[in-house]
C-alpha cells in the first residue's frame, strides 16, 4: 500500500498538520511493510538470456524461460538471440536488483526483478522483444500480469520466438510425443473435472486415456481455493495452461501453481 493513499485527518484552520492518532498510525503501517529487498550492482557476464553475473553473485531473471542453446537445434539461434539481447541491455552497466520471494533456483542463481540504471525493466524488453517466455513456479508471482501482458503482444505481433513453428501455443488436440519435455504452452477447453484417488485431472479430450489432460495434486487445489479459483468451474472454460508435459494415458501437464493456469473468458 502506498503510504501516501492514507487518509489523513486534517485541520484546515491548523496548517494542515494531522492529528497525533494519524502520526501514530502511519509510522505503523509504513513499520508493517516489508523493506523490499533492493539492491545496486554492476554486470560482469551475461550467461545466458536470462542469467548474468555480478560482482558478488549470480542472478536469475524470474519469472521467464528462454531458450538456452542445450535445448535443441531448433532453440541455438534464438538462444544466441536472447543472450546478445541481454548483452546489450545489461553487460558492463549498473543494474538495481529486486530479489523475489522464492529466492534461489535449484542451481543458487538469485532470483530477481532487475532493471538498469535508467529504469529499463530487463525481463519487459526480453518479452517485448518476444525472446522469452512467461514461466514463474511460484505461489507469489511478481509482475505476473505485466508480463503476461507484455508476452501476448509480442505473440500477437509474431515478434521473435512467436514468428517460429517451434514455439507456438499448441491446441490442446494438437500437442504429441514430439512437444515432451520442453517449455509448452497449451490452449483448449475443458470438457470435464474429476477427481480421482486425492488428484484432479481437467480434460479436454472425450478419452482421458489418449487426450491432453491438466493433473493438480491436493495441495495445488488449495492454492487454487486460495486464488479464488475452484478447479470445478473450470468445466466449459476456454484455459491456457504452461508446463512440461509428459505422457500418462496421453500427454498432460501437472499444475503446481495457479500462475500456470490463465482462463481466457
Amino acid at each position: 500500500m502506498n503510504t501516501s493513499e492514507v487518509p489523513i485527518d486534517t485541520d484546515r484552520n491548523n496548517s494542515m498538520k494531522p492529528r497525533a492518532w494519524v502520526t501514530a498510525a502511519l509510522a505503523l503501517l509504513v513499520a508493517s511493510i516489508p523493506a523490499m529487498a533492493q539492491t545496486s550492482a554492476r554486470v560482469i557476464d551475461v550467461i545466458d538470456g536470462a542469467t548474468v553475473k555480478t560482482e558478488s553473485e549470480t542472478l536469475r531473471l524470474a519469472g521467464i524461460e528462454v531458450p538456452l542453446p542445450g535445448d535443441g537445434r531448433y532453440a541455438q539461434a534464438w538462444a544466441h538471440q536472447a543472450r546478445a539481447t541481454l548483452q546489450g541491455l545489461a553487460a558492463g552497466k549498473a543494474i538495481v536488483v529486486t530479489k523475489v520471494d522464492s529466492g534461489r533456483d535449484r542451481y543458487a542463481r538469485v532470483l530477481a526483478q532487475v532493471h538498469d540504471d535508467k529504469g529499463v525493466w530487463l525481463q519487459g524488453e526480453l518479452l517485448r522483444a518476444g525472446l522469452a517466455r512467461v514461466w514463474v513456479p511460484s505461489n507469489a508471482p511478481e509482475r505476473l500480469d505485466e508480463m503476461l501482458k507484455l508476452e501476448q503482444e509480442a505473440r500477437l505481433a509474431k515478434r521473435g520466438l512467436w514468428s517460429d513453428a517451434f514455439f507456438v501455443v499448441l491446441g490442446a488436440d494438437a500437442i504429441d510425443r514430439r512437444h515432451l519435455d520442453r517449455l509448452q504452452i497449451v490452449e483448449g477447453r475443458i470438457k470435464a473435472v474429476a477427481t480421482v484417488r486425492n488428484v484432479t485431472y481437467l480434460n479436454f479430450g472425450d478419452d482421458w486415456r489418449s487426450d491432453f489432460t491438466i493433473e493438480m495434486s491436493t495441495e495445488v487445489r488449495r492454492a487454487f481455493a486460495k486464488a479464488k479459483l475452484d478447479p470445478k468451474s473450470l468445466q466449459g472454460k476456454l484455459v491456457r495452461v504452461r508446463g512440461w508435459p509428459v505422457w500418462r494415458n496421453g500427454p498432460a501437464i501437472e499444475v503446481k501453481f495457479p500462475a500456470q493456469l490463465e482462463v481466457l473468458e
